[in-house]
């Protein structure tokens, strides 16, 4: 009989390490807080509920309100993870770890790590707010993990007292990056994450000596360095990226039907035209991939050749497309590999900013169709992660943990005096 060859699991997406990273540091009261951006309430309550059964449900807290939150001011020491399903609230929760759990560098204790649904900017919030975008393929990702995996297959984090050191002496390289932008939650997110992902490397309850090693910082900087993540201080929203692209594809579509005819209702369409390009109805259309809207502008792409696949791709895909791939593609199937969007989305990411007059709309001759504008902080994205230095240009192991359990004083160290990591 032939042999049954093993499939192998889905990876592990990088929202999943990143919660697993960020609790694990939260354990030694270093904690990274996510906020999940664009992302169906179906998938995160599958999500939630992985981690609900790691931990356990004594040590996790649904916050709705204020109620929920005079809770957690008594359950400190208990809740792990703080699941926030209103952003409203998260300024309040987030100053209250802050001014809480205020401990020495020395003598930490574990910290709540908050998991948030967040839409828009929280750049004014404290804490270390690390943003994942469920507006690219991560998406998918996370998805095709939740139908194979029914649990998390690590053992979950201990609360652990950690004495941790680091020699920055041989990594100026690194802790550059943090002093040049100057933020304090760039370092805390950073921080947070590496000694997270070297306690996940811990195998044992009671005393441990972990190093952040070559294998640890490459895998957070993989992270870190994707269009996934990034800071709560940057603005970059890519959601609104693909709406205003995908309204200057169906635009551009307009312009050229519209050329068919005769010039006079072409020129008569552009000046009726030129307060409200778009409605929001017709921004809602382009989020329904199973339209007649979206598959008409897929059709005239397709049609375009490379021009039109360079127009495609940035109108935001699921999963990349390959160019020799492009001419042979049914307009149906290639529609399918575009990100959908809700009329809830498109109001908060679209329609707000039109209002505020961040995105603009500009013609740049009489004989071209208008096309919208983001600004740059919102369309490119700058994230000081991404100029994280390689592994190869550092000196390891970065930084020593010793751990013990809480009732365990740490056993003496005889390598002299410790730097403390900040």
């Amino acid at each position: 009989m032939p042999k049954t060859v093993p499939t192998e699991p889905n990876p592990k997406p990088h929202s999943i390490l990143l919660g697993e990273w960020a609790i694990a540091g939260g354990g030694i009261g270093y904690p990274v807080h996510l906020c999940f951006s664009g992302f169906p309430a179906p998938i995160m309550a599958e999500v939630f509920r992985r981690f609900i059964g790691w931990l356990g449900s004594d040590c996790v807290l649904a916050v709705h309100g204020q109620r929920d939150i005079h809770t957690l001011r008594e359950k400190l020491d208990s809740v792990r993870l703080v699941l926030l399903f209103d952003e409203k609230l998260y300024p309040t929760v987030a100053w209250l770890l802050e001014t809480t759990l205020i401990e020495s560098d020395t003598d930490r204790r574990p910290c709540p790590v908050v998991f948030l649904l967040g839409t828009g900017p929280l750049d004014e919030t404290p804490g270390p707010l690390l943003t994942i975008h469920g507006s690219s393929p991560e998406l998918q990702s996370v998805a095709a993990w939740l139908e194979t995996q029914r649990e998390l297959s690590n053992r979950p984090p201990h609360d652990m007292t950690a004495k941790v050191s680091l020699d920055e002496q041989r990594n100026k390289v690194l802790w550059r990056a943090s002093k040049v932008h100057s933020s304090v939650r760039f370092k805390q997110i950073l921080r947070g994450l590496l000694l997270g992902a070297a306690c996940s490397k811990c195998p044992e309850d009671g005393q441990a000596g972990v190093t952040i090693t070559k294998e640890v910082y490459e895998s957070v900087h993989r992270v870190l360095t994707s269009s996934r993540t990034q800071s709560a201080d940057e603005c970059f929203n890519p959601l609104a990226l693909f709406m205003t692209q995908r309204a200057n594809a169906l635009l551009a579509m307009k312009r050229a039907l519209l050329e068919k005819t005769d010039g006079a209702k072409t020129y008569e369409w552009i000046h009726l035209h030129s307060e409200g390009l778009i409605t929001r109805r017709e921004v809602v259309d382009l989020g329904n991939i199973n339209g007649p809207t979206t598959l008409k502008l897929v059709d005239f792409l397709m049609k375009d050749g490379l021009d039109g696949l360079k127009k495609f791709q940035s109108c935001g895909l699921t999963v990349p497309i390959k160019e020799d791939k492009w001419p042979s593609l049914d307009p149906k199937e290639c529609r399918n590999l575009l990100f959908r969007w809700s009329p809830k989305q498109v109001r908060t990411h679209f329609h707000r900013l039109v209002g505020e007059g961040l995105i603009s709309a500009i013609r740049e001759s009489d004989n071209q169709p208008w096309k919208y504008r983001l600004p740059e902080s919102l369309s490119e994205v700058a994230s000081p992660f991404r100029q994280l230095p390689m592994a190869d240009s550092l000196n390891f192991p970065l930084g020593e943990l010793f751990l013990s359990a809480p009732d365990c004083p740490p056993a003496a160290h005889d390598n002299g005096p410790t730097e403390v990591f900040e």
